[in-house]
């Protein structure tokens, strides 16, 4: 809930890790979660991942940096 993966990871179970009943009510719903909801959450996460994976974010922050128009590698004089 606090380390941004709630946006990465939308079919997660979030909680607050801090909070003892959001962490019982979290452990609770994958629990008593319906096998098919489980495997499409499995799924989707799992399918999530493999696409944004650290190849593509490095290109992205790198496709980022280039867009502010600042050079990455500073010229040589």
């Amino acid at each position: 809930e606090f380390a941004g993966a709630s946006v990465e990871l939308p079919y997660a179970i979030l909680t607050n890790p801090y909070d003892r009943k959001s962490m019982k009510d979290a452990l609770l719903k994958a629990l008593v979660m319906k096998p098919g909801e489980a495997q499409v959450r499995a799924r989707r996460l799992y399918e999530h991942i493999e696409h944004y994976d650290i190849h593509y974010w490095g290109r992205d922050f790198v496709k980022e940096l280039e867009k502010s128009g600042k050079a990455i590698v500073p010229e040589k004089k």
